[in-house]
């Protein structure tokens, strides 16, 4: 992807989350994100691509809820998601 695309996909995403969370709707962190897909609260999941976690078994669970009720998932570039625990999701 070239930088200019992958920067402004970025740029839409985080203000995405910004709104979330303005709005309330927003979980981050391993926790808060797994507790919010199981309760089929998904309408986008954020994962960081190099996601710094001891199994990938979690992360491909919660990405299965999210998909399971309708909602998308996407990986972005390592560090966007700092803020957020590497993770994120916008119910």
């Amino acid at each position: 992807m070239k930088p200019e695309i992958a920067n402004s996909k970025n740029d839409r995403l985080l203000h995405q989350l910004d709104n979330a969370r303005k709005a309330g709707k927003l979980s981050s962190g391993m926790k808060e994100v797994w507790n919010a897909a199981t309760h089929r609260r998904a309408t986008l999941l954020l994962v960081e691509e190099d996601y710094p976690f001891n199994s990938r078994e979690v992360i491909e669970d919660i990405m299965e809820k999210v998909l399971k009720t309708g909602g998308d998932v996407e990986f972005v570039a390592p560090g966007i998601l700092l803020h957020y625990q590497h993770i994120a999701l916008i119910e």
